[in-house]
């Protein structure tokens, strides 16, 4: 499976989409930064910093489904059969491809937003306590949303996958904004969020603990061992020819 590993980060990493992801992910934070220092309820880098994570599923689908939908478009997944690799390996190797993609973007979102925002707002009341608590909270977030994603890509087998995904985030991020909603009293709703790990995300505050964080991490576990889970099932069964 390192094979087939290394052969997917090596493609990711030639793959125009990347290249476009990671100027996008550059570009926000700092944009959003420069212009938030002239905004008077921003006062400290910390008000602006793990709260802009919310949107990278939504962008980052459409670089992991195009490259998910390609080995089908292109008849790799056959080849890669035919050569003697299984359909757990490829599935597995994808997903941990994905995955660390998937950090490296958030990594370098944040190092940015870091490198920004500390000098030229500051981080005046910044609790780095928190930061570093939440940060811990977002990681088996991201492998959950990884994981949904890989579902998604690998059993549509086209490009739909990647329009499922980016409609899958969307509503999960709009589940985050109507569960901090104070207007929207449906507890269903905040128990439907729980459940979704980038509607986890749309609520992070970077001043505030997360509520219930085992309970919510335990979700994005169960979430991660069933999307992997399922997809592995449906993949062992497809038909690639």
């Amino acid at each position: 499976m390192s094979k087939l590993l290394y052969d997917n980060l090596v493609r990711m990493r030639r793959s125009f989409m990347l290249k476009i992801a990671l100027l996008f992910f550059v570009a926000v934070p700092a944009i959003h930064i420069i212009l938030a220092k002239n905004n008077p309820r921003v006062t400290e880098y910390g008000s602006i910093n793990i709260e802009g994570l919310y949107f990278i599923p939504m962008v980052f689908c459409v670089l992991a489904g195009t490259f998910l939908a390609h080995d089908y478009m292109q008849n790799t997944i056959r080849n890669k059969l035919i050569v003697g690799h299984t359909r757990t390996n490829i599935y597995i190797s994808n997903l941990l491809c994905i995955t660390a993609y998937l950090f490296i973007m958030v990594i370098l979102y944040e190092a940015v937003a870091m490198g920004v925002g500390i000098p030229v707002i500051g981080n005046k009341g910044l609790d780095a306590d928190i930061i570093t608590k939440n940060m811990l909270f977002v990681i088996p977030m991201l492998i959950a949303i990884s994981s949904i994603t890989v579902f998604f890509g690998m059993t549509l087998k086209s490009n739909a996958g990647t329009l499922a995904i980016f409609m899958f985030f969307y509503l999960a991020m709009a589940f985050g904004i109507f569960s901090i909603d104070p207007e929207m009293s449906y507890d269903w709703i905040k128990e439907v969020a729980k459940w979704l790990p980038s509607a986890q995300l749309m609520i992070l505050n970077n001043a505030q603990e997360v509520e219930e964080p085992v309970r919510k991490i335990i979700y994005a576990v169960i979430t991660t061992a069933a999307t992997t889970g399922g997809g592995l099932i449906l993949f062992k069964r497809a038909d690639l020819k």
